[in-house]
């Protein structure tokens, strides 16, 4: 009789998993004809139209858009000086311990190892940095404006 029950827990098994295969396939089909039903009815039809049937208004100026790349350009070259000073200004550890996380792709434990420090300390370096490199950043908020 013991071994009439192990054969009817293997059959039990059996029926659960092929139950589940059907429900997983059911599920597929249900997920994918759903999926289909959303793109149909968020479709949005395009219209195509010729260029010379667009108002010259509506298209944009090539020596304007390179002119507005450039400004885009040196308000991000000020940024990028903006943050090197900022980062010059901070404590030589965080500084070591921001370059050695980012410039140098280092775990922190690694940091705690090679300065000789607790990885706490490391985290509390990084934020700290972080926290006084934002506090900067942000000083003045986006009113730089130079072009």
């Amino acid at each position: 009789m013991n071994n009439n029950n192990r054969k009817q827990i293997p059959s039990e098994n059996e029926e659960r998993d092929e139950l589940r295969a059907r429900f997983t396939g059911w599920l597929d089909t249900m997920l994918y004809r759903a999926r289909l039903k959303y793109i149909e009815k968020h479709r949005q039809a395009y219209e195509v139209v010729s260029l010379d049937e667009i108002p010259a208004e509506l298209i944009e100026d090539p020596v304007n858009h390179y002119a507005k790349v450039e400004q885009s350009n040196r308000d991000f070259d000020f940024e990028e000086e903006k943050l090197s000073r900022a980062f010059l200004e901070l404590p030589l550890m965080r500084r070591e311990v921001l370059r050695l996380l980012f410039a140098e792709e280092k775990t922190p434990e690694e940091i705690s190892h090679q300065l000789h420090c607790s990885v706490n300390y490391v985290h509390l370096q990084k934020s700290r940095a972080l926290k006084k490199l934002r506090a900067q950043l942000m000083e003045g908020g986006d009113s730089y404006d130079k072009g």
